[in-house]
């Protein structure tokens, strides 16, 4: 029954804890996501939708970085990718390690996340406590972690993903301490805790 359900969330790693900018070598401002390259990941609308954001004025710049390595079923990305209009601003890193992701992270203008499907979404997580924005989707669980910190779109339309890093970029008066207090109360300590507490009950 609903009455024996009790909900435990992830906890964030330690390493995303924000301790100020770190050393980044990308000279162009940057809208980053994190993911394998999947199509759960959504990524053929990502593309559609950073083509429209490029399209206007002021974002000619900015550059679209895919940190991940390749997963299943690539086909259809791969083939946005080769015909896409801006393909010289997307890069793809591959897998990371930790203290260059964290770089990547905190100096982002902006995580972006448009996945069709998450069981938590542990990126929208990681940049919020990075000290950056974050646009995903108002699906599956993304709203549980992203709270009120988050700029949701419609994953299915790419106009509404662009509309929405727009709307971000633009935004001068984000709460970063408080998006990222928020983020911290995500931790393991407390998850275990709980974990106990449902075990002696």
């Amino acid at each position: 029954t609903q009455s024996k359900i009790k909900v435990i969330y992830p906890g964030l790693s330690t390493a995303f804890i924000p301790s100020g900018k770190v050393p980044q070598s990308n000279k162009a401002p940057y809208i980053l996501m994190v993911s394998t390259l999947e199509p759960r990941k959504n990524l053929v609308n990502l593309l559609q939708a950073f083509a429209l954001v490029k399209r206007q004025t002021g974002y000619e710049g900015y550059q679209l970085i895919l940190i991940g390595k390749m997963g299943w079923k690539t086909e259809s990305f791969e083939k946005a990718l080769q015909e896409h209009p801006f393909r010289e601003d997307i890069v793809l890193p591959g897998y990371v390690d930790l203290a260059t992701l964290l770089a990547y992270y905190r100096n982002a203008e902006l995580v972006v996340y448009p996945s069709w499907y998450e069981g938590f979404g542990f990126p929208v997580l990681e940049g919020l406590a990075s000290g950056t924005k974050v646009v995903t989707g108002h699906n599956s669980s993304l709203p549980e972690v992203g709270g009120s910190f988050a700029y949701y779109c419609e994953v299915a339309q790419p106009e509404d993903i662009a509309r929405a890093i727009q709307t971000a970029l633009k935004d001068d008066s984000y709460p970063f301490e408080a998006a990222q207090t928020h983020a911290l109360q995500f931790n393991w300590t407390q998850s275990a805790a709980q974990f106990i507490q449902i075990w002696r009950e």
